[in-house]
């Protein structure tokens, strides 16, 4: 039965954390703030067509779809409107133009 399933052991082996278990960086955890209270996070966040678990978390998931442009806004706002860079949080930009890499 598909809801009596379990992936405790299968995340464990593959080191993947659930929401809210991994510790994240300060400014990745302001991205996922910013990416979760303006965008529609799918139910189905979890599924392989979301990238690889290995190594990775919840959180992480989410700000990868966002990364890729696979997530939806919240009411009628363009999408391109919205930035927040998943490395420092700052809501001004993405990642590649993050002047803390650079």
């Amino acid at each position: 039965n598909d809801e009596d399933y379990d992936p405790a052991y299968i995340n464990r082996c593959l080191q993947y954390c659930s929401r809210g278990s991994k510790a994240l960086p300060v400014g990745t955890l302001a991205a996922y703030r910013f990416v979760r209270d303006n965008f529609l996070v799918p139910r189905d966040i979890e599924d392989p067509r979301f990238g690889a678990y290995s190594g990775t978390s919840f959180e992480e998931r989410v700000l990868r779809a966002y990364s890729l442009g696979m997530l939806e806004t919240k009411g009628d706002v363009d999408k391109t409107t919205l930035k927040v860079c998943t490395y420092c949080g700052c809501e001004r930009h993405v990642r590649d133009e993050c002047p803390e890499l650079l």
